[in-house]
């Protein structure tokens, strides 16, 4: 599942990528909303609300400038048959060119946990920007799916600062 608004242009790109890992997706169309920003936690939880309404196992949550690595679709099976008491985390690389990531600071250690069994929406607790898609009272064990999530928004320097200067 993923929402989408200023990067529409990416969820074609993202969709063939899910295409063999997934067997179904669901998405937020945020474009017509008036503010600058929606609320992250509401779109979450509308999410969270449709994957539990159609009857989800598992939940995988990413964002349009996101790609996960092809070995994820011959290991999702082997992810999502183990325990439902665990949320699977990606390496997450933030790419800084169009073939290199960065790997220094605080970069080589990101780890995003986004595959996790689907849960009753009304436990969504999260009020933060980027918080978890899932609350501490799940209780679910956060494991290293050994795999890697690509983050490919910031490639080009301009929106790296950008970035920079929306979080100042």
């Amino acid at each position: 599942m993923f929402s989408y608004r200023y990067d529409a242009h990416l969820v074609p790109g993202l969709i063939a990528n899910l295409d063999p890992i997934v067997d179904g997706w669901i998405a937020y169309d945020d474009r017509g909303s008036d503010a600058v920003f929606s609320s992250e936690p509401a779109r979450r939880r509308a999410l969270l609300s449709a994957a539990f309404e159609a009857g989800a196992d598992w939940i995988l949550a990413m964002d349009p400038d996101e790609r996960l690595e092809n070995a994820v679709a011959d290991q999702i099976g082997q992810l999502t048959s183990r325990s439902r008491r665990i949320a699977w985390g990606f390496r997450t690389l933030e790419m800084y060119t169009p073939d290199s990531y960065r790997v220094d600071g605080p970069w080589g250690q990101k780890m995003q946990h986004r595959l996790f069994s689907a849960y009753h929406p009304d436990r969504y607790r999260s009020t933060d920007l980027h918080g978890a898609w899932f609350h501490e009272d799940l209780r679910l064990k956060l494991r290293d799916s050994g795999l890697n999530l690509y983050h490919l928004k910031m490639i080009e320097p301009k929106r790296r600062a950008a970035r920079r200067d929306l979080y100042n």
